[in-house]
């Protein structure tokens, strides 16, 4: 796998500061902060190695954008990561995407690095 992400985080500073930790690491690194629309474009014309998606802000949004590139053929292999403590959520969260991975804030890197 290669060592790149993709972040959907609602939250700039958070997402910034984790894709300027993950670079100097050594990743690729692409963050979306507004649009999951964009997220599925952009996943479709260069598939990351993995997928993380924060669902804290917008649940809905980001499972939705979770699902589509879930099942979309050319990213169907991508890990999906889910940042999220709200059983609710992590719950139909991985309804939607079976093979995802949920997690919270302190254990995301260790995460990423297990993938990468």
């Amino acid at each position: 796998m290669s060592r790149s992400a993709f972040l959907v985080d609602w939250n700039v500073t958070r997402a910034t500061a984790l894709a300027d930790e993950l670079r100097h690491d050594g990743w690729e690194v692409v963050i979306e902060t507004e649009d999951g629309s964009r997220a599925y474009q952009e996943t479709g014309i260069a598939p990351p190695g993995v997928l993380v998606i924060w669902l804290d802000a917008k649940p809905g949004h980001g499972m939705e954008t979770a699902q589509s590139i879930h099942h979309r053929v050319a990213t169907a292999d991508v890990p999906i990561v889910f940042v999220c403590t709200e059983p609710s959520v992590t719950e139909k969260a991985l309804e939607l995407v079976p093979s995802g991975v949920v997690t919270d804030e302190a254990a995301l890197r260790d995460i990423l690095d297990g993938l990468g």
